[in-house]
């Protein structure tokens, strides 16, 4: 092989990578597009020693995800494809409100709302590990209730301060097949708790755009749903028949199309504080007193969408399987509409496969 050639190549790759970052790229972006191979973790790191010039939140993030060692990459045909792809990425809008890591948010709340972080999170960890469907349900409706009214406090504060809400992005990396599919349930989520969601890239980089906290309790319960929707699709009642018809693709297209349907219906119920005599006259007058501020927030994040994205068309997916939209709404119905709790789907429920 022509050495000179081959750092040449190489040197070439390093500078498209370079360029990605400037465009808002990440490391972790970058290794979900590209087609992987040895060397590209090297290219990486030795690129975010050079990236200085971008704004200092994404420079940190350059110098987190990046990763020391590996070797230099020596496939040519490799280097050539990262080379080709890379040159068709895009920008990408809004790299210096990237979501921080649950360490940075965590450090940065005071005691009241660590607390009121950590019941949420206790009631949804309970919620996914009982076996008890009913139990489940009342716990994640009490979890859903006291989201609502800790966020009711959040945008309370924001009229008393008079600041804006805080814009944030997160990148959310969905792996094939059924892209689309996950991204229109990503979106199902996003709209019931006040966030916009897009699929920016074809091979599944997507992106929500929402006030900080709404961006973060999204991520946590995408993560939860779709995981669930990979598991239920695979073992609800209508999937041996699907297989044994040769009807597999289209009883999961309309799956996860009635699934996605049914997730976002329940999350808008579950995000409505009953109007109730459990509520007091305090908490009534301040949520109406909220109301103006809620409006300003829905109108400040979907501005921040617009801006990103100001061009951006709809997608339109089929559904013909009846079989597979029935299953797809009662699966919606059993599953954990908390934040990602990994144990209790990867427990009880794997034990079944």
């Amino acid at each position: 092989m022509n050495n000179d050639l081959l750092q040449a190549t190489v040197n070439a790759a390093r500078l498209q990578i370079l360029d990605a970052g400037a465009r808002g790229w990440l490391p972790d972006d970058l290794r979900h597009v590209l087609s992987t191979g040895p060397g590209l973790d090297h290219l990486l790191h030795t690129a975010a020693d050079l990236i200085t010039f971008l704004p200092g939140p994404v420079a940190e993030r350059w110098r987190r995800q990046s990763r020391r060692g590996g070797r230099p990459p020596r496939d040519m045909s490799l280097l050539r494809t990262w080379i080709v792809e890379l040159r068709q990425l895009t920008d990408i809008p809004g790299a210096d409100t990237v979501l921080r890591t649950d360490e940075e948010a965590l450090a940065g709340l005071d005691e009241p709302q660590l607390k009121a972080h950590q019941r949420v999170q206790a009631l949804l960890a309970k919620a996914e590990s009982t076996t008890y469907e009913e139990e489940a349900k009342a716990l994640l409706e009490k979890a859903a209730q006291l989201r609502q009214r800790y966020r009711l406090a959040e945008i309370l504060d924001e009229l008393t301060s008079g600041e804006g809400p805080t814009i944030a992005t997160a990148r959310i990396h969905l792996r094939a097949p059924w892209v689309p599919h996950q991204a229109q349930l990503l979106g199902a989520v996003a709209q019931p708790n006040g966030c916009r969601a897009i699929l920016f890239h074809r091979k599944g980089l997507a992106l929500i755009v929402g006030e900080t906290a709404d961006v973060r309790h999204v991520t946590a319960t995408f993560a939860s749903v779709n995981r669930q929707r990979d598991w239920f699709m695979r073992n609800s009642p209508g999937a041996r028949a699907a297989r044994k018809f040769d009807e597999t693709s289209a009883y999961r297209r309309s799956f996860q199309l009635s699934y996605a349907t049914e997730i976002g219906r329940l999350l808008r119920d579950a995000a409505t504080v009953p109007q109730d005599a459990h509520r007091g006259a305090r908490e009534e007058a301040a949520g109406k007193d909220a109301l103006p501020a809620l409006t300003h927030r829905e109108v400040a994040v979907a501005d921040a969408f617009n801006r990103m994205f100001p061009r951006r068309s709809s997608m339109n997916l089929s559904s013909r399987h009846p079989g597979g939209h029935a299953d797809g709404r009662d699966a919606a119905h059993n599953s954990k509409l908390g934040p990602d709790q990994e144990a209790g789907l990867r427990g009880r429920r794997a034990l079944s496969r």
